[in-house]
C-alpha cells in the first residue's frame, strides 16, 4: 500500500495560505460528477483541498496534492508555490497526533 504524503509547514498561517492557494488554483467550489453518469451533481460542492492540523511537533500538515492534479495547473504554478509556501513533504504517520483519553 502506497503512503500518503503531506505538505508539512513551520507555522499555521503559511499553511492555511498555502491551502487556500491550492484551492484557488483549483477553481473552489467544485461541483461533484456522479461516477455512474457522468453529469454534475446536485448533493454539494468540494469547498476545501484539505484541512491543516498541528502535529505534536508544533508543525503543520495537510495531504499533498497528487502529481496528476498538479499538472493541470502548469510548472509555473507548481514553481510559484514552492517558493510561496516553504513545507517539506513527509509520509503520514500515525505518530504525528495524540491520541485523546477519555
Amino acid at each position: 500500500m502506497d503512503s500518503v504524503q503531506y505538505y508539512v509547514f513551520d507555522d499555521e498561517q503559511v499553511a492555511l495560505e498555502a491551502e487556500a492557494t491550492i484551492c484557488r488554483l483549483a477553481g473552489v467550489p467544485i461541483k461533484g460528477v456522479n461516477a455512474r453518469t457522468g453529469k454534475v451533481s446536485d448533493i454539494g460542492e468540494t469547498t476545501r483541498w484539505d484541512v491543516p492540523l498541528q502535529r505534536a511537533d508544533g508543525k503543520w500538515v495537510f495531504r499533498r496534492v497528487p502529481d496528476d492534479l498538479q499538472q493541470t495547473v502548469g510548472p509555473d504554478a507548481i514553481e510559484q508555490f514552492r517558493a510561496a509556501f516553504p513545507y517539506t513533504l513527509e509520509d503520514y504517520n500515525e505518530d504525528w497526533f495524540p491520541v485523546e483519553e477519555d
